[in-house]
């Protein structure tokens, strides 16, 4: 679980188990949480209350913008106070689901999004389960493109972010902007089902575009019929397999190569993907054929 969401989840906690319904400032609500933790603390999250303390300030005025948190502050008022929860009629989105459900259902698009990786010549492999690199330091979809003259290896890498739906994405997307600092090429992917396959009628379109620029990230859109995407989003497993011929991969805003130091890259590839050799590197993922 990102650092995000941690800051957010034992911030609900400490307000629905501390706060009496009173609006509590950030370090106040810190506070609880420090003194409480051995007593609230999910032992799942291998996190210590130091590290959350690092961002807390930012991510919980961050939450505090953010619908889904249940963190809000009222009026011009400088505490924060617990949202009442979302009505049960919310319709079926990927933000709402537990993380090895939302992550089965992302499962079915990185398949794809290797495929199209390796279409540009990268060896490219699904790195979602990668836990060796902390929080926002695992991305879906790594591809390497090696390139050997003189007996020296230049390697650029790309990563690629994925989600089902846009219900989050002005949070998502910096999970993937988190990515530039050990990757030449960042994308943020995201399904979307439409009859056509046409990116100005997207919601956020506009936007997103907007973000692709200012962050310096690529903004690719997975367009396939609308009845596999409601599968895709509903019952994902009902759906088997899906072929990039069935999809169609559209660029929103292009990934600008923006280079990285040797030293950042490197220690991702030999400590998050452990690569450790050129041999390494040219064994790593699936190439197109």
């Amino acid at each position: 679980m990102a650092i995000y969401d941690l800051v957010c989840k034992y911030a609900r906690i400490a307000l629905e188990r501390f706060g009496a319904g009173k609006s509590l400032y950030g370090t106040a609500l810190l506070a609880l949480v420090e003194q409480h933790w051995n007593e609230i603390k999910d032992p799942a999250d291998e996190i210590e209350v130091s590290e959350l303390a690092k961002s807390w300030g930012s991510f919980l005025t961050r939450a505090s913008k953010d619908p889904n948190s249940r963190i809000k502050r009222v009026g011009t008022g400088y505490g924060f106070q617990l949202a009442e929860s979302p009505e049960t009629s919310t319709p079926i989105s990927v933000g709402d689901e537990e993380p090895r459900t939302r992550l089965e259902r992302e499962d079915r698009l990185y398949d794809l999004l290797v495929q199209w990786l390796t279409s540009r010549k990268f060896r490219a492999q699904n790195n979602a389960r990668g836990r060796r690199n902390g929080p926002w330091g695992n991305p879906d979809i790594v591809g390497l493109r090696i390139e050997s003259h003189f007996n020296i290896t230049h390697v650029e890498l790309a990563t690629i972010e994925a989600k089902i739906t846009l219900r989050n994405w002005q949070t998502d997307i910096f999970q993937a902007v988190s990515h530039k600092r050990f990757a030449d090429r960042v994308y943020f992917a995201f399904a979307h089902g439409a009859p056509e396959a046409i990116i100005e009628e997207i919601d956020g379109y506009p936007e997103l575009r907007e973000y692709g620029e200012k962050f310096g990230i690529g903004i690719i859109v997975l367009f396939m019929d609308e009845e596999k995407y409601r599968v895709l989003r509903d019952d994902a497993r009902a759906l088997g397999s899906l072929d990039l011929s069935d999809t169609r991969v559209e660029e929103i805003w292009p990934a600008v190569g923006d280079p990285v130091s040797h030293f950042a890259k490197t220690d991702f590839l030999v400590n998050t993907l452990g690569l450790a050799t050129t041999d390494d590197l040219h064994r790593y993922g699936m190439v197109a054929d």
